[in-house]
């Protein structure tokens, strides 16, 4: 059941229960909430709503349906920081020491993947997972028929099982990042299939860019500019629900030193808790505090770290009651296309509070936060809506099993909706016109809601803000 209710705005002081709620009951973070809009049938995955298009229609990077604008590349364009064929290597790093060979072992919540072993098939070099899993290869050098026109790609082979090849490449520094490339299969393959190619960070549902293809003799290129911080990685993978030759790919990495796409580019905010990072905004450059508020239980001391959701992904960083961060003095841009995504490993709040993960709402009209029921096993994302005078939220059932999972919330003007999504399911959406501004005037807070003690109990990681649409839903 959905139910809209409206209340006048509350004071700061008046607390979550006085918030109301959108309220969509999501069971378990696997379907979509609206019985008229099943998943799939509207347009599918696209922060833009744009859906999956064949034969290269752009789909997730918010582009509208049709044949995909990006021409075949065929060699690194300078300054190259990253190009696969030329780097494949028997080594876990490459001849570079950026590339994994890994295969997506298809957790739900995305972020499990495993270290294929080199050794041979079907007389090449490759990086394999037992008899029927995920392949990368190499046709270097190679006569084979599976290599037929394709002597200078990398060889994709999706397994018969969830396990995806999965082609990671670690940004060697803090830059505007183009990634380019095309796929094809070898001559004389009859065989066509849809085929998603999907680029990520590392993690399945942290999806930059998808586009379905169907194979063909003919190379499909395809294009996206990333924020790149050093050390993050950046996965691109295939997957089939249909048996699929070898899919032949040139994959390259470009830094953008100046101009269109240049760092921070979309980046607003981005935090990252690994021993390695210290505590400073990685778009911003502006330092972190690690502040404990007055009323915290008597010996708390700062926020410490914690396993993250996987190894590849590093530590990630514990809340219990009374700690938070303050992620710079700036205020986010939410005038436009926004992302606002996370990692959370939420505990059960403590009773007769509810307790917030991110926040920088201003007590007036601007801002918005994220929000954990103590009532109900629920999240919401919330605002206040001017022409309502009221707080709106967007709210579904969380999962309560105490693991990690992946939050994106996702607000486009080019469909004039905002989305909220779990490991790539979406959880909830609303209509929010184009025009309305959501930019407050406070900081954004980690673990904390600006007025009350709503402090959050948990861990978070790689929490991160862009001023693009990205992909939601992605499953």
């Amino acid at each position: 059941m959905i139910r809209l209710v409206r209340q006048r705005r509350p004071s700061p002081r008046c607390g979550f229960a006085a918030a109301v709620c959108l309220a969509l009951a999501a069971a378990a973070c696997n379907q979509s909430l609206f019985d008229s809009n099943p998943e799939g049938t509207d347009g599918g995955p696209g922060g833009g709503g744009a859906g999956p298009g064949e034969d290269g229609a752009p789909d997730d990077d918010g582009g509208a349906p049709g044949e995909d604008a990006s021409p075949p590349v065929s060699s690194c364009p300078a300054p190259c920081v990253g190009d696969a064929f030329a780097e494949f290597s028997g080594d876990q790093g490459g001849s570079s020491g950026q590339w994994s060979y890994l295969g997506d072992l298809g957790a739900p919540n995305g972020a499990e993947y495993g270290e294929l072993a080199f050794g041979e098939w079907d007389g090449l070099d490759a990086w394999t997972m037992g008899d029927d899993g995920p392949v990368i290869a190499s046709c270097r050098d190679s006569t084979a028929s599976l290599c037929a026109g394709l002597s200078e790609s990398v060889l994709l082979v999706p397994s018969s099982g969830a396990e995806r090849p999965a082609l990671s490449f670690r940004v060697p520094e803090t830059t505007g990042i183009r990634l380019s490339g095309a796929v094809r299969v070898a001559d004389g393959e009859a065989v066509e299939v849809p085929v998603d190619l999907i680029v990520s960070r590392a993690g399945r549902h942290d999806v930059i860019l998808t586009r379905r293809l169907r194979t063909s003799l003919e190379e499909r290129g395809f294009e996206a500019v990333v924020p790149g911080i050093e050390g993050d990685e950046i996965v691109v993978s295939v997957a089939s629900t249909e048996p699929t030759p070898p899919i032949g790919l040139r994959l390259f990495f470009t830094a953008i030193d100046e101009g269109e796409g240049a760092f921070p580019g979309s980046c607003q905010t981005a935090v990252r808790f690994d021993p390695a990072n210290p505590l400073v905004d990685g778009c911003r450059g502006a330092s972190i505090l690690d502040l404990l508020a007055e009323g915290a239980p008597t010996g708390t001391g700062p926020t410490v770290p914690g396993p993250g959701p996987s190894e590849r992904l590093g530590d990630a960083r514990v809340f219990v009651d009374g700690q938070f961060l303050a992620l710079g003095s700036s205020p986010l841009d939410y005038s436009g296309d926004f992302t606002i995504q996370f990692w959370a490993r939420m505990q059960e709040p403590p009773l007769d509070r509810a307790t917030t993960a991110f926040s920088d709402f201003d007590g007036d009209s601007g801002g918005v936060w994220f929000n954990v029921s103590d009532e109900t096993p629920t999240a919401d994302f919330c605002r206040f809506e001017p022409s309502e005078n009221a707080l709106l939220c967007l709210t579904g059932t969380r999962p309560t099993d105490g693991a990690w999972h992946f939050w994106r919330i996702v607000r486009s003007t080019a469909d004039e909706t905002l989305r909220v999504c779990a490991d790539g399911t979406e959880l909830a959406r609303t209509p929010l016109p184009a025009d309305r501004n959501l930019t407050g005037f406070v900081q954004p807070l980690l673990g904390k809601y600006a007025f009350e003690y709503a402090y959050y109990t948990g861990a978070l990681d790689e929490v991160r803000v862009f001023s693009e649409a990205l992909p939601c839903p992605t499953n």
